[in-house]
Order: structure tokens, then sequence, then C-alpha cells
């Protein structure tokens, strides 16, 4: 059994899986229904882990599981048996990969640590006052951004870098020593060559095809490290720049569209300035709630709808939106489903509605 069947198998934990929705999970489709799915079920660190995979190779390995008494079928979709709950407990008690919890860093992960890994070549050359070296980068949209960046901030690279190789030691501090050091294998420097991921992997005695599911992790959570710290603030300036170039994380249409928004312009206005229904100004809305771990769900819910939403989930929680309406004609489904989401976020943190 393969590391990431093994990996896979550990989100039936507790779940009910469909191959009909993991099948667009692992590919990334950033719907409101299947971001949603994502969110209850917890299932962020699987979000287009395999964007290119197949339905006919996600049923095959659901088949698989099933001949091997680790799944069966329930509810439209399969769920843990005892054997697979054996494997399941087993494997995440030996395994500690950091665990995404939200998607506001997925689809730009992989160009977070691409800029990273050359800048941190870029200020250890230049603590050596070298500047004839390969840069480990090749892209020149890349590369052109990099320079931009570093010609905004204050002082020269070379006087810049003892500040960077702080922070990023501070970086690694804060991640388990695994985790640093897989880091740091992959970093190219003054008289250093980072690892390609065979060599990694090799050498951290791993199997390769764990490879792309602990950088997913490691990465955003440096990235979280980053965000939240007040240690780092070249890091952090980077990051903030980083996020303007990919839309905050959100697609650019719906960025476009929270911009409108958070200037206070009325749904209807958007949908008129954009040129697009008014229903996909709502989505666009739900997309943004469900990306950003931080979303502030008060600037868009009437006060008095939300209460009576509240009232009526505490009764009845499993309540769909066709009888919620019955009761409430004036409720738009995005106000229920960001009342649902806010009540299921503040239920893991422990605070009441």
């Amino acid at each position: 059994m393969s590391y990431s069947e093994k990996y896979i198998l550990s989100f039936f934990n507790e779940n009910v899986l469909k191959s009909n929705q993991l099948i667009h999970i692992f590919q990334g489709k950033r719907t409101p229904s299947i971001l949603y799915r994502v969110e209850i079920q917890q299932l962020h660190p699987l979000f287009n882990l395999y964007p290119l995979v197949k339905k006919d190779a996600l049923d095959g390995l659901f088949l698989k599981f099933e001949r091997k008494n680790w799944i069966e079928q329930h509810e439209k979709g399969y769920r843990l048996m005892s054997e697979g709950t054996q494997i399941t407990h087993a494997f995440c008690n030996q395994e500690k990969i950091y665990h995404v919890s939200h998607l506001r860093w997925n689809s730009y992960w992989h160009h977070f640590f691409e800029y990273w890994q050359f800048l941190t070549q870029i200020f250890s050359e230049a603590s050596f006052a070298n500047i004839r070296y390969r840069p480990v980068v090749t892209n020149h949209f890349i590369q052109e951004w990099v320079k931009r960046w570093l010609h905004l901030q204050q002082g020269t690279v070379h006087e810049n870098s003892p500040q960077w190789q702080e922070e990023l030691r501070h970086i690694l501090s804060h991640l388990e020593e695994t985790e640093a050091n897989f880091i740091s294998m992959h970093l190219s420097g003054h008289e250093r060559i980072g690892w390609i991921r065979t060599q990694i992997m090799h050498e951290l005695n791993e199997p390769l095809d764990k490879y792309a599911i602990y950088l997913n992790a490691t990465v955003q959570k440096m990235m979280n490290i980053i965000n939240y710290s007040t240690a780092l603030p070249l890091h952090k300036n980077f990051l903030d720049n980083l996020k303007l170039l990919y839309y905050n994380g959100l697609s650019k249409s719906t960025w476009e569209s929270l911009k409108y928004l958070q200037h206070n312009q009325s749904f209807f206005e958007v949908a008129k300035i954009r040129r697009i229904k008014v229903g996909t100004i709502y989505e666009h809305l739900l997309e943004a709630a469900l990306i950003d771990p931080e979303f502030e769900f008060d600037c868009y819910i009437r006060p008095e709808v939300k209460y009576k939403i509240i009232q009526i989930l505490q009764e009845r929680p499993l309540l769909g939106f066709k009888s919620l309406k019955m009761e409430v004609p004036e409720v738009l489904f995005m106000e229920y489903r960001l009342v649902q989401l806010e009540q299921l976020r503040n239920k893991r943190k422990g605070i009441n509605s």
C-alpha cells in the first residue's frame, strides 16, 4: 500500500466520501458547493492536491479499498470499515504532517515557494558580494517581479541580507525539525545547490509519493507563520505583495467583485458595473468566505435575517434552504450558507453564536 493511498484513506475517518465529489476536490474545482464540502468535512489538505487525476483512476482506487475491506458503501458514498480504521489510526499516529485547515494559500503556495527560494539565493549570494551565479529560477516573469520587489525595499540587497537570513532562521525554528530539514534541502545559496525531490526523499528515507503531500503542507505552514508573525518584516512584506499578485488566493473575477463590495457597493450595483448576473456576485462572495478563514460575515448578512436563521437552525440544524425559505421568505441562499459557515467555524473555535 503506497503512502498516498494511506493518506487518502485517512480522510475517510469520520467522513462518508463520494468519488464524484472527491475528484472535484482533488482537481481544485472552485464552486461554492465543492468548497463547502471541503469545509464541512475538513478536506482542505486534499484540495487541488492531484489536479490531473482522472475519474477512472479514483474509481479504481475506491474499488481497491472496497475489495480490501477497508471501506464499504454507505449513503451513496463510502465509509471506513474496522480494518480500514486500524490502518488509518496507525498511519495518523505515525505520520505527523501539518494539517492545512483553510484554503487561503492553496492556489499559490507553490508560487510562493518558488519566489522564496529565489530570494533566499539572492540574499545568500549578496552576503558574499557575489554577483556571478546561476539563478535557481529561470522564469523571466518571476525574475522581474523579484527585481521590482527588491527595488522597493529600504536598503540594498547586501544591507538587507542579514535581516532576511535572521528571519529565515526564525521561520525554520518554528517548524518541526524534520520539516525544517526538508525545506532547507531545497535551498540554493553561496556555493550550495538545492536538491531535487528524488535526492531529498532518498536522504530522508521517505517514499517519493509523499513529496507533494509533505511540501504542500509544510509550505502552507510556513506561510501561516509569516502571515501572523511580527518578527518577520521582510518576509511579511514579500507575502503581502504576493497576495496582491495572486488575488489573495481568490479567482480574479471573485477578487474584482469583492473589491467593489468592500467599497460599499451593493450586490446589484456590482453586477451592473461588471455586467454579470447578481447571482454570480453572490457566488463570488461565497467563494471568498470559503477561502478566507478570517472572513467578516456580518458585513454581508442582514442582521434581522441572520437572527431568524440562527433561531431556526438552533432548533432544526439539518433544515434545508427550501424549507427555511418557506418560513423566512426574504432569505437569500447566500445568507443561509454564510450563517451555516460562520456557525461551523465558531463551533470549531469554541465560540457561541
